[in-house]
């Protein structure tokens, strides 16, 4: 657990001094999204394969969102035909972005669950109102 708090506090450390650094680069964009875009990889690649490609997936989506944003307030004309690739891309991202996270949570729920008793399991177990474990429930052993 000890290490656990120190890793935690060394990732908070670095990642305040590396947003320190980025607003020094605020004036030259193209180093700050170089940088930024490094770090985003970097941790994509810590997520595991369960998660990187959902991380691209929810990754290609923002960024076209920023894309369709910023097409907002250009000086040009928007271009309908854009604008309708760029909508069906994003409702087909958010459609396959809520498929991978109700897998991912079924996953992870299935995983935590590996070896638990279910509720009907833990009911049924030939012991009642506590009998043969001292008097306490295993919810009142600790008050």
């Amino acid at each position: 657990m000890r290490e656990l708090a120190k890793a935690i506090g060394s990732f908070s450390w670095a990642m305040s001094l590396f947003g320190a650094r980025q607003v020094t680069r605020l004036f030259r964009p193209a180093e700050a999204a170089e940088a930024f875009d490094g770090m985003a990889r970097e941790a994509s690649r810590r997520l595991g394969e369960e998660l990187e490609s959902t991380f691209e997936l929810g990754d290609r989506m923002q960024r076209t969102m920023v894309d369709l944003t910023l097409g907002m307030v250009d000086v040009k004309a928007p271009d309908p035909d854009e604008w309708a690739r760029a909508s069906t891309q994003m409702a087909e991202g958010f459609a396959e972005m809520a498929r991978r996270m109700a897998d991912l949570a079924r996953s992870w729920s299935e995983r935590a669950n590996d070896g638990a008793p279910t509720a009907d399991e833990g009911a049924d177990d030939g012991q009642e109102d506590g009998a043969g474990d001292g008097g306490e429930s295993e919810g009142t052993a600790s008050r």
